[in-house]
């Protein structure tokens, strides 16, 4: 009998531990009242983990939600899960796609949510990748500290002004006690040099002190809007995040790990408590730290106001991927007013090289300009908002050119897939145009630049090869196929004369695939696979275009040539076969 009553203690005991135990690391419990009726927030990395709980729990206070997500299949079944647990039928549900780790997806979406919805209650930067293999972005960036801190920068940026149409709008970034673990060192040394390896752990680690100090100097920034800027530490939750540490993507480390996890890691739901808090709570706190549903203190760099503003003034400086391009804020813009290809811009164009002078206080097409410090400019003038201004040091040759520059006025003329058939084909025509009249005078480099942009315009035109339409937008398919065929040609006559032969021969099968009596395209085939040495298949090119031209000099001098190395090659291997066959 004393033995039971010694177990029953003894499991009264580890039981109650246990129970403590949960409850402490569960963390703190969101109690606010208050609902979101009818108020659109936003959600990055909605589908699964804590975004997913978080839109749960919005939804239940009758908010609106834009679940933006990568992987829009997932975030569709997200929604239906959504809808399935919340009573509340008038709630609208939106997903959205949207890659960080594309400058262009993060622009697109921003652009499709001014033009879609009136006001935006709230922006929730919750994506983020932990111990994810070192590699780089289509933008030059390492995954993780654009995942994590600079896809949420420029996201934030571009969605101020429609947040501040709403009376206190929240921005809530999701940060990390693993901001503890690194050093101003590492911040800056990883910020600077994205291709340098990094330990996963601080590379993790600089990307949510980042957003710290990015949240600490924005909230000043905001100071006098509408906008409520704070992050917010969740602490250890059980979601995918994990999913690259070697530790928990072992199917059965995970499984021997599993009781101790129920213990000291939080559900989704818990860990989605202080995100529900910053976001419903009445205190209007701003550039503040949030952990178990409280104002908390973060490390000492974190909340050095010099290091946050230092750190803030460093992303205002942009450097190109190829270091052509080195930029410094004078003066911010218009967030979100931003140009892109084809959008008409006035430049007030300041301490610059006479050369320069050419665009200063004219109206200026982007993605029209010639010439490799055109097309420099059009880069930096892409990285501006109107109203914009900032210094340039651009990189022409082996020379640098320096320029103060000023983005006054901005004409944006839509994206270039969302323009028509009609639209593309125009400007199409106008590049070939150009691209013949620098062709005409030997130019071959910028001619190449012209037919290469005239055939990005047509290649986007979606044509449906199963049942081809006769007509898209009112132009002839055929017209369309036509001009194609002969941009293909024009490029390869570009590399035609650069001899650059390897790039001739799949543009001309391109030409002839469509057009096989092409001569010129033959006569060039033929010649190129002559300098590959490649005799029979030259051989082949220029018989065909002495068929259809049998007076062609030019092809019967090369398919002579052609026709000789044939013969040459042909008694190396009967001599080889005597060699081999024929005994001493």
């Amino acid at each position: 009998m004393r033995n039971l009553w010694k177990f029953i203690a003894g499991s009264v005991v580890v039981g109650t531990a246990t129970y403590s135990l949960v409850k402490y690391f569960a963390g703190g419990v969101c109690n606010c009242p208050t609902r979101l009726d009818g108020l659109l927030v936003i959600i990055t990395g909605a589908n699964s983990g804590i975004g997913k709980a978080l839109a749960i729990e919005l939804a239940k206070r009758g908010a609106n939600l834009i679940l933006a997500c990568r992987n829009v299949k997932k975030g569709l079944q997200t929604k239906t899960e959504i809808l399935e647990k919340v009573e509340n039928r008038s709630i609208k549900i939106y997903v959205k796609h949207l890659d960080l780790c594309s400058i262009k997806s993060i622009s697109e979406f921003a652009d499709i949510i001014k033009l879609e919805f009136k006001e935006l209650f709230a922006l929730v930067n919750n994506a983020g990748v932990f111990y994810h293999p070192q590699q780089l972005t289509e933008d030059g960036f390492d995954v993780t500290f654009q995942t994590n801190y600079l896809g949420p920068f420029v996201l934030t940026h571009l969605l101020i002004p429609h947040l501040d149409k709403q009376v206190h709008a929240r921005v809530i970034n999701v940060a990390s006690e693993a901001h503890r673990m690194v050093n101003v060192y590492d911040l800056k040394a990883i910020t600077t040099c994205q291709k340098e390896f990094r330990s996963h752990f601080i590379a993790y680690g600089v990307s949510k002190l980042a957003l710290i100090l990015f949240t600490k100097e924005l909230a000043k920034k905001l100071l006098y809007t509408n906008v409520i800027i704070n992050a917010v530490n969740p602490g250890n939750v059980e979601t995918p995040i994990y999913r690259h540490f070697p530790a928990l993507s072992s199917p059965w480390l995970f499984a021997l790990q599993k009781p101790l996890r129920l213990i000291v890691v939080k559900s989704p739901k818990q860990g989605c408590q202080t995100l529900l808090h910053a976001l419903l709570t009445s205190n209007r706190s701003t550039g503040q730290y949030y952990s178990d549903c409280k104002l908390s203190l973060a490390s000492p760099i974190a909340s050095s106001d010099k290091i946050a503003k230092e750190y803030y003034e460093m992303q205002e400086e942009w450097i190109s991927p190829d270091d052509k391009v080195f930029k410094r804020l004078i003066s911010l813009g218009e967030w979100g007013l931003k140009p892109f290809e084809y959008s008409i811009v006035k430049l007030n164009i300041l301490d610059c090289p006479n050369e320069l002078l050419l665009f200063n206080n004219v109206y200026v097409t982007l993605g029209d300009n010639d010439g490799e410090l055109g097309r420099l400019l059009d880069i930096c003038v892409c990285t501006m908002n109107l109203k914009e201004k900032a210094e340039f040091r651009i990189t022409v040759g082996l020379e640098e050119v320096f320029a103060v520059i000023e983005l006054v006025e901005l004409e944006f003329r839509g994206f270039i897939f969302q323009w028509s058939a009609k639209q593309k084909f125009e400007m199409a025509l106008m590049h070939k145009e150009k691209g013949a009249m620098f062709f005409a005078e030997k130019n071959q480099l910028e001619a190449g630049h012209r037919f290469n942009k005239a055939l990005k315009l047509l290649c986007s035109i979606p044509i449906n090869v199963q049942v081809t339409p006769e007509f898209i937008d009112n132009v002839s398919t055929e017209e369309i196929k036509l001009l194609k065929a002969k941009l293909y040609n024009n490029l390869s006559s570009c590399y035609f004369r650069e001899k650059v032969y390897s790039l001739v021969i799949p543009l001309c099968l391109k030409v002839l695939a469509s057009d096989c009596n092409n001569v010129k395209a033959l006569y060039k085939l033929g010649v190129a696979y002559e300098n590959d040495k490649n005799f029979e298949k030259a051989f082949e090119a220029l018989s065909k275009a002495m068929e259809l031209e049998p007076h062609n000099k030019a092809c019967a001098e090369h398919l002579a040539i052609v026709n000789l190395n044939l013969k040459k090659a042909n008694v190396k291997v009967n001599d080889m076969m005597k060699k081999m066959f024929i005994s001493k």
